[in-house]
């Protein structure tokens, strides 16, 4: 199963999120659940880096099936709309799905 945490600030904006596991939805061959949960919380890291332009703190573990990522800076309207983007395509994916294979928590202060 994949995991996603979500940490917030004290504001309830999105400041680190981080992903580990394999969801094994195929395998015996390409897992297109393990691909999608990939491409959104990459592509929500590059958004943030490359389309805003902030500073973040990246870390991929391709064996390992993790990666962490958190703003370096303040969360802002933004950073805001990127992650929770991010957030709404991973929500849809548990749907779809039907819990089986991606575990989202968030974590409040």
């Amino acid at each position: 199963m994949i995991q996603v945490d979500l940490y917030y600030d004290g504001d309830g904006r999105i400041e680190r999120y981080s992903v580990s596991g394999h969801a094994e939805a195929n395998p015996e061959g390409f897992d297109e659940v393990c691909y999608a949960v990939s491409l959104n919380t990459q592509i929500a890291a590059n958004g943030l880096d490359e389309v805003l332009h902030r500073k973040v703190r990246y870390a991929i573990d391709e064996d390992n099936g993790s990666l962490s990522v958190a703003l370096c800076g303040k969360p802002d309207a933004e950073t805001d709309a990127i992650l929770k983007t991010m957030v709404c395509g991973l929500r849809h994916l548990q749907k779809t799905y039907e819990g089986k294979y991606l575990k989202i928590e968030e974590h409040r202060r």
